[in-house]
C-alpha cells in the first residue's frame, strides 16, 4: 500500500489509498485527507520519527496542511530549517504575495470538467467580494460557503457532469482549486444531496 506507487507529477507519489512524499522537507511522510462542506481531515505520519499528525475541522477548509507545517516545524528542528530556507521572504503586508495570488484569483476562468465519457464546459466567474458564478454545461449557479484565497478556491454548486457513476440528480459538485502559475486547476468530486451521509470522494474530474 505504501511501496507500490505511482508518481503524481508534482513531486508526490500514490499508492493503495496513501499518498507518499519521499521528501518533505528532509522526512518521507504518509499521508491522506478528505471531508466535505461541512468537514475536513488530514492525517499525516513521519514513520522515521514516529510521529503522526491528526488535524480535523468542522467545515470545508484548504488551509489544515499549512497547520499540519505548523505541527511538523514545532516537533522537528530540521523540518523548521528547511521550510524555513524554502519559503521566499515575505513582503510587506500591504503587498503581500498571500494578497497578490487572492488578489488574481477575481476574473473569469473558462476551462473544461474532464471525465471518463469527455469533457464538460466550465466557467467560474470570481467577484472581489469573493462570490464564486458557475456555469458548468448549461446550467448556472453559485457557489455556497466559497473559500477564495492564497490562490485557493473552495465551494459546493449544484451540477451534473453527465457521468451514470455519479449520484442521482440533483447532486452538489465540491470544488478545490489551486491557482499554478496563470491556471486554476484542480478537482470536483459529486456528492448527493440526500440526508448527512458523506459520500466517497469519487469519482474526481480534473479541472484545467
Amino acid at each position: 500500500m505504501l511501496n507500490s506507487t505511482v508518481d503524481t507529477g508534482d513531486g508526490k507519489r500514490y499508492g493503495m489509498g496513501w499518498w507518499t512524499n519521499p521528501d518533505f522537507y528532509g522526512y518521507r511522510v504518509v499521508f491522506g485527507a478528505g471531508g466535505s462542506a461541512d468537514s475536513t481531515a488530514y492525517f499525516y505520519t513521519v514513520p522515521s520519527e514516529g510521529i503522526v499528525v491528526a488535524v480535523l475541522s468542522n467545515t470545508g477548509t484548504l488551509l489544515l496542511s499549512k497547520l499540519v507545517e505548523e505541527v511538523l516545524s514545532q516537533l522537528l528542528p530540521r523540518f523548521h530549517e528547511r521550510r524555513e530556507k524554502a519559503e521566499p521572504a515575505k513582503p510587506p503586508a500591504e503587498n503581500s504575495n498571500s494578497d497578490q495570488r487572492t488578489a488574481a484569483l477575481e476574473r473569469k476562468w473558462t476551462g473544461e470538467i474532464q471525465t471518463w465519457r469527455g469533457a464538460v464546459p466550465l466557467t467560474l466567474s470570481i467577484s472581489h467580494t469573493r462570490e464564486i458564478h458557475a456555469r458548468i454545461g448549461s446550467k448556472d449557479g453559485v457557489l455556497q460557503r466559497a473559500v477564495v484565497e492564497d490562490g485557493q478556491v473552495y465551494g459546493v454548486v449544484q451540477g451534473n457532469v453527465g457521468t451514470p457513476d455519479a449520484p442521482r440528480p440533483t447532486y452538489n459538485l465540491e470544488f478545490e482549486l489551486y491557482l499554478r502559475g496563470d491556471t486554476l486547476a484542480g478537482a470536483a468530486t459529486t456528492r448527493s444531496r440526500r440526508g448527512p451521509r458523506i459520500f466517497p470522494r469519487c469519482p474526481q474530474f480534473q479541472i484545467r
